[in-house]
């Protein structure tokens, strides 16, 4: 049986407090039903019992009167004990024969209806003969009013203690309301800004509580990484679409440029053969060096647009680590020294050389910063190998990370701002990525991604 909604409050805390007291007020109607059915079967029970006990002290005076005929005492035992107890209403004395003898407030009459009520009756024995009867007739009033006031009595008893329940109930309302408005209220400060990996819980929560909350934190991680990996992917598409646009610009005015600087090279140099004037001659080597550098910038911009072809090969983590430490060693001698990551060996497959050119790169990137010290690191993540690559140079200041994967954009007084562009157009041609992690502190620590391409290759 459903309960009609019109009836079943709004709050929680209401509802809580409804349900105790239905549950109360059940509990004392059954005690009362209980005890009122018990309470006839105990005063019967314990006047049986001070009714036996009360025979067997008036028997043999009774017997005795009995034999001798002495009606004043057989009228004065019974009289006792009738104004003794007052749950008796009369007592009366048969003969052997069944006719009455006297009763003890000599009313004088037996009416066999009487035995519908409550009694009890006892043996006269005379020599282990039956001489006569004692029949105790109980008052019914005396019970009733004894029940009642049992009656009222736990009625007064419950309600006290429904009172009791009820301030009870609404302290434990508190504990088990309270803590899911805390929830609530937490949950109501989820943000797409704010997604917390914990939602902290009141300190009266439940395990069932504790356990929602939880599922709701997992739910928070899990909304949090989507997005953003949401994000993550919303840059590498505008990274791409920006290196597709630098390299179509590129190729144009790269083949546009070079020729012409090509031109003004060769001809700096023959002026130089031609002219012995010292000055003419140090101009000269300043407009080829200048020349060079215009054509090496020529020569990054149609890197960017040259399509490049995957080579994938089987290699290591040791291996790729071992020999950036030895080209370390080599070309920079002791101005920067190299550390590798002690651990297991790992094999993955892709492009060595690509690979070997983007991490020398950012090798002299590290070099370049000032870095006295690199370190390498590597693992694995969910089909990549994964490299990091830290140094103690001069770091990348907070408001200039968003930038540093721009193309042009540079802090170097030489540079192109090309650099990471075209490291970065590298993984991505090799199934991975680069990440700058930002929490790093006493230098600069990227991640480099690279896709494992072993079931590629064994398919």
């Amino acid at each position: 049986m459903r309960i009609p909604a019109r009836f079943i409050p709004d709050s929680f805390r209401n509802r809580v407090l409804m349900l105790i007291v239905f549950l109360g007020i059940s509990a004392m109607v059954l005690e009362l039903a209980i005890v009122t059915s018990f309470q006839y079967q105990f005063i019967r029970r314990g006047a049986e019992n001070t009714l036996a006990s009360q025979h067997k002290v008036i028997e043999s005076y009774i017997s005795e009167a009995m034999l001798y005929d002495n009606i004043f005492d057989m009228y004065s035992l019974l009289k006792a004990s009738t104004d003794a107890h007052e749950f008796i209403k009369n007592i009366y004395l048969f003969d052997s024969s069944g006719r009455l003898v006297v009763d003890a407030l000599t009313e004088g009459g037996w009416d066999e209806s009487m035995r519908e009520g409550w009694y009890f009756e006892y043996k006269i024995l005379a020599k282990n003969e039956v001489i006569g009867e004692v029949v105790y007739v109980l008052n019914s009033g005396y019970v009733n009013n004894a029940v009642a006031l049992q009656f009222l009595e736990t009625c007064l008893f419950f309600l006290i203690l429904l009172g009791a329940g009820l301030v009870f109930a609404t302290k434990i309302s508190v504990f088990i309301t309270e803590p899911l408005l805390s929830l609530s209220n937490e949950i109501n400060k989820f943000t797409l800004d704010n997604l917390p990996e914990k939602i902290e819980t009141d300190k009266y929560a439940t395990t069932e509580i504790k356990a929602l909350a939880e599922t709701l934190g997992n739910m928070s991680r899990t909304l949090k990484d989507a997005l953003n990996e949401i994000y993550r992917q919303s840059e590498q598409l505008k990274r791409s679409e920006r290196l597709a646009t630098v390299g179509t610009m590129a190729a144009g005015l790269a083949h546009e440029l070079k020729n012409p600087i090509m031109t003004i090279n060769l001809l700096s140099m023959s002026l130089k053969e031609n002219h012995s004037d010292p000055q003419s001659a140090e101009d000269l080597a300043v407009m080829r060096k200048e020349s060079d550098r215009i054509v090496a910038t020529l020569n990054d911009f149609l890197s960017l647009s040259r399509p490049m072809e995957v080579k994938p090969e089987k290699i290591s983590a040791h291996a790729v680590t071992a020999y950036l430490v030895q080209y370390v060693k080599s070309r920079f001698k002791d101005s920067l020294t190299a550390t590798v990551q002690a651990g297991s060996n790992i094999g993955f497959v892709s492009d060595p050389e690509k690979l070997y050119q983007v991490m020398i790169s950012m090798v002299h990137n590290s070099a370049e910063a000032g870095a006295t010290k690199v370190h390498f690191g590597f693992g694995r993540e969910s089909g990549f190998a994964v490299f990091e690559i830290s140094d103690n140079g001069c770091g990348i200041p907070q408001e200039k990370q968003s930038k540093i994967f721009m193309p042009f954009y540079t802090s170097k007084a030489t540079g192109t701002g090309l650099g990471l562009t075209y490291t970065e157009m590298i993984l991505e041609i090799l199934g991975g990525g680069i990440e700058l992690d930002k929490e790093y502190s006493g230098g600069a620590k990227f991640i480099i991604k690279v896709k494992d391409h072993e079931k590629d290759t064994d398919n």
